[in-house]
């Protein structure tokens, strides 16, 4: 779908299809509620990839490129807890029940 809209528009095809939609309130309130969830989404990866670079990467893309990146990255990051929620959700902050964190990859 976004490959066919950048042939049929062209990659910025996109900014004046959005600046033009703003002036309809639903269109305003949808755009403006999708840029919070991407940023919301983007400072989660940044916060908990344990490489800084990987989060601002991830995250970039996250808002570049929407679901396009979020849903692989949440299928691949739940693999590799192995389905733990707390590892899933704070990544390399994760503290064990006796308060030491867990050892670092790098």
């Amino acid at each position: 779908m976004t490959q066919s809209a950048i042939e049929q528009r062209g990659i910025f095809g996109a900014l004046s299809t959005f600046i033009d939609d703003l002036g309809d309130p639903w269109r305003r309130q949808f755009y403006i509620d999708l840029e919070i969830h991407l940023l919301l989404v983007a400072c989660w990866m940044i916060y908990r990839e344990p490489s800084k670079m990987i989060g601002l990467a991830c995250g970039l893309a996250t808002i570049v490129l929407g679901a396009l990146v979020t849903a692989p990255y949440l299928l691949i990051t739940t693999f590799r807890t192995k389905g733990d929620l707390v590892a899933l959700l704070i990544g390399s902050h994760r503290v064990d029940r006796a308060g030491a964190a867990p050892p670092q990859s790098h």
